[in-house]
């Protein structure tokens, strides 16, 4: 008759269940997985255990159901309670959905973890400050739309200061253009008190569903010393912007389409030409060409074709639409976390897809089309880890040097081919943490800081160099600073340069610390920059609006 032998006790300190955080010695039987769980927790599961697309990409070493959930969706502890503060409005302006349906489908990913500690955000991204409504620059107090020309004797730089009026989220050129004249897109919220200038605005005040204005500015340069800048448009919106993209390559001459993430999680889509452009009504609202919806809050759009755009969305699902149906062609499940930033290689050919998730992750995959085949999962290709949670304002696409450029880390950026992910190359910048990126037609990238500087970098002359682990030097335009009641604009020209990070020592304190950084806005953060031909725009975060033409 055979005995049952008693089970040896392994070697080694008992090891702690990473739910419960008890230690699991060989004396302890667990039946289920789900013992340890009450009967509401036990029945969430179950109905979620039925879910297909719940368990779809789950992990293979485990058969506990809760952490292969965490495992699908990535939502790990070390990074839970970052995204309760994103919730929470200490954020990253306007750039996830609705504050309560995020909160409500990252619930719904985690519906048995209730033990995890998260505390309420402290920090209030902007905080209200008493400026009375102007902005004193350079000695002189700026109303709202008050624009002050560069001094040109001293500076030799042609450009203007302008106050917006409140806090500036978005900015973006359009590529129409008509003669020598170029549009500035802005998107402001104002103050709820009716200031004119919105340096920080409390977290109490600030709501992702009050009214936004797009300002439309139209700037010409002409001669050696006249610019004009004209306000044309003050369009009102019902919400705020998170993103906003133009199509580049547009097949009509005379007009192209314009797309932004509305901050109610829908879609968009603008058709922009020389009758809006050029009306005479300042003061106006739009009617969108299309509104693009998902059941799930869309986070993130892009371009893919003229045609054809790519939503991401929370749960981690893709969902493609082609112009004009307003139905999407199909939702893909990539079996990742919520997607907050995605960016397509279009024009280049063949497209590929960078996105980034809130598992401090980027991925790229081929850009998927109607042709392919939309019922089986993309194929993703891990080509990074993040320091911080990437979102649109630090990631963009160059079309000249077919490459993505994204901040991996405060202080470092990253520059990645389409074709060829691994092999990518990182840069230091010396001058700050980065905050937000811009491209060019020519290839140079602006770079704004959280300090108040922007920085112009050239990545062909980083390229062209025999040592890639320095670069040879971004040059800074502007330095934005206050003291006491006045803002000071540094325009004297300056460069400085870095040595470039080695990748091992990166990826071995990647590996090491995941940790955030603790967002922390103020008012002299450069929220958004870019260029046009020559042209360079950027925003504060006081609301402060620079346009400048560089003089090469």
């Amino acid at each position: 008759m055979d005995t049952e032998q008693p089970e040896k006790r392994k070697r080694g300190r008992p090891r702690k269940n990473k739910l419960t955080g008890k230690a699991t010695t060989a004396s302890e039987t667990v039946k289920s997985p789900h013992d340890f769980l009450n009967a509401s927790q036990f029945e969430k599961i179950y109905l979620n255990e039925k879910n297909p697309i719940s368990l779809y990409g789950a992990s293979r070493s485990t058969n506990n159901f809760d952490m292969r959930s965490l495992h699908f969706h990535g939502l790990r502890d070390e990074f839970v309670e970052t995204l309760h503060k994103i919730w929470q409005k200490d954020f990253d302006s306007g750039i996830l959905p609705v504050n309560g349906e995020l909160d409500h489908s990252n619930k719904i990913q985690l519906p048995s973890i209730d033990d995890i500690k998260i505390h309420p955000s402290s920090k209030e991204a902007f905080q209200k400050i008493g400026l009375k409504g102007t902005i004193k620059f350079d000695n002189t107090e700026m109303i709202v739309g008050s624009m002050k020309h560069f001094p040109i004797t001293d500076s030799f730089r042609r450009g203007v200061v302008i106050n917006t009026g409140g806090l500036p989220l978005v900015m973006k050129w359009c590529p129409l253009h008509i003669g020598n004249k170029k549009y500035l897109f802005v998107n402001v919220v104002p103050n709820l008190e009716g200031k004119s200038v919105v340096s920080r605005i409390a977290e109490a005040e600030f709501n992702y569903n009050r009214q936004s204005t797009l300002l439309i500015y139209e700037c010409s340069f002409t001669g050696e010393e006249s610019s004009c800048i004209k306000l044309k448009k003050r369009i009102i919106l019902p919400h705020s912007i998170k993103e906003m993209h133009f199509l580049q390559q547009s097949p009509i001459e005379d007009e192209t389409l314009m797309i932004y993430v509305d901050s109610n999680g829908s879609v968009q889509v603008w058709k922009i030409n020389h009758e809006l452009l050029t009306s005479k009504d300042i003061y106006t609202t739009v009617t969108p060409s299309m509104i693009l919806k998902t059941v799930n809050p869309i986070t993130t759009a892009t371009f893919t074709s003229p045609s054809t755009i790519l939503c991401g969305c929370s749960y981690g699902l893709l969902a493609h639409f082609t112009i004009p149906n307003l139905e999407a062609d199909f939702v893909l499940p990539t079996r990742l976390s919520t997607i907050t930033a995605i960016q397509s290689s279009y024009p280049t050919e063949p497209s590929t897809t960078l996105l980034a998730t809130t598992d401090f992750t980027c991925y790229m995959l081929p850009t998927p089309s109607p042709s392919s085949s939309p019922l089986l999962p993309p194929t993703l290709t891990e080509c990074g880890s993040l320091r911080d949670l990437l979102f649109h304002p630090r990631l963009l696409y160059n079309p000249q040097i077919e490459a993505f450029t994204l901040s991996e880390w405060p202080v470092i950026l990253r520059l990645m081919t389409a074709r060829d992910p691994v092999s990518s190359q990182r840069a230091k910048i010396p001058s700050g943490e980065v905050w937000s990126l811009g491209s060019s037609p020519s290839g140079l990238v602006t770079i704004g800081m959280t300090n108040g500087t922007l920085a112009l970098i050239n990545w062909w002359n980083w390229l062209a160099s025999e040592d890639r682990k320095q670069i040879p030097g971004c040059l800074i335009l502007y330095r934005l600073t206050k003291s006491k009641d006045q803002w000071n604009l540094d325009l004297n020209y300056k460069i400085e340069d870095s040595k470039g990070a080695a990748n091992e020592g990166i990826r071995k304190k990647q590996k090491s610390s995941r940790e955030v950084r603790k967002i922390n806005l103020n008012e002299e953060c450069v929220l958004g920059c870019g260029m046009e031909e020559g042209i360079v725009g950027c925003v504060w975060g006081n609301g402060m609006l620079v346009i400048e033409e560089l003089i090469y």
